[in-house]
């Protein structure tokens, strides 16, 4: 029995702590809902302030009157149009594209020369011949690094072959072609490559 009367005031007290607890949060929204309708008070407009203007005297009244009315009316014009009509966004993009095709297919300017310049010296071409001994043959042809490998003939002047050409400083390699045959030149003791070597130089 002891038990159940403890466990009794328990509950009554629990009751009592949150029924005080609820009653002070109610206060307290209370007056915040006081303080907040308090400072939101709306605060009346001040006075408008008003001043009297005294009437003009009877001279000046009449003075005013006798003058003209001006005409405050304004003599505006609608907007001018062009003569010609204004050409559309395609219309100036495409002849834009245009010019500049037309600009990007133009060579470029060639520059001026400048006054005083250094001329690029001309190599010199040496005359150089080519013999070949052989009585019996049909045709004989020179081709090599001077002439792109295209065969060139070589003249007969009795049982000799020979063949006259201009070259610059440096080294060609060639071979003669006897009656379709390609051989070295049998009288030239440079060789590269199977092929022989001219040497052309200064005297």
């Amino acid at each position: 029995m002891e038990n159940l009367r403890g466990i009794k005031n328990r509950a009554t007290l629990r009751r009592l702590v949150w029924g005080a607890l609820i009653a002070a949060d109610i206060a307290v929204a209370a007056m915040f809902a006081i303080m907040l309708h308090n400072a939101v008070k709306v605060q009346p407009a001040p006075p408008v302030l008003t001043r009297a203007v005294a009437p003009l005297p009877a001279a000046a009244a009449q003075d005013f009157a006798a003058q003209p009315a001006i005409n405050t009316q304004l003599d505006v014009q609608p907007p001018r149009q062009s003569d010609t009509p204004e050409s559309s966004f395609a219309e100036v993009y495409a002849s834009t594209q245009a010019e500049i095709q037309q600009t990007a297919q133009q060579p470029p300017a060639e520059p001026l020369p400048a006054k005083n310049a250094a001329k690029p010296r001309q190599k010199t071409a040496f005359r150089v011949k080519i013999y070949y001994y052989n009585s019996q043959a049909r045709s004989v042809a020179a081709l090599g690094t001077f002439s792109s490998w295209k065969p060139a003939a070589l003249k007969r002047r009795g049982g000799r072959w020979e063949a006259e050409l201009f070259l610059r400083e440096g080294s060609y390699l060639y071979l003669l072609k006897v009656d379709g045959k390609k051989m070295p030149d049998p009288l030239q003791p440079l060789r590269r490559e199977g092929k022989s070597v001219l040497v052309v130089k200064k005297p």
